[in-house]
């Protein structure tokens, strides 16, 4: 898939956070807002306590800021 650098994803909550949250919390099909509030706050307990997939999101990111400035701006893949 062709990424370009100077997307919105080059922070880690654009990165991964947000489309993993969603999948987890939407996952759950909350009926009332307390039940989306109650998911959510799970979820991001659920992702605190999970160093190593943490550690490997944050490797993934670094790799991708590097791609980003080995191309200067240009696509990658």
């Amino acid at each position: 898939m062709d990424w370009p650098p100077r997307s919105p994803d080059l922070t880690m909550m654009d990165f991964w956070l947000w489309g993993h949250l969603k999948q987890i919390v939407y996952g759950r099909k909350p009926k009332t807002m307390e039940q989306l509030k109650e998911f959510t706050v799970e979820a991001f307990e659920q992702l605190n306590s999970n160093r190593e997939l943490i550690s490997e999101v944050y490797q993934a990111f670094k790799v991708h800021l590097q791609k980003c400035a080995e191309k200067e701006g240009g696509i990658f893949k």
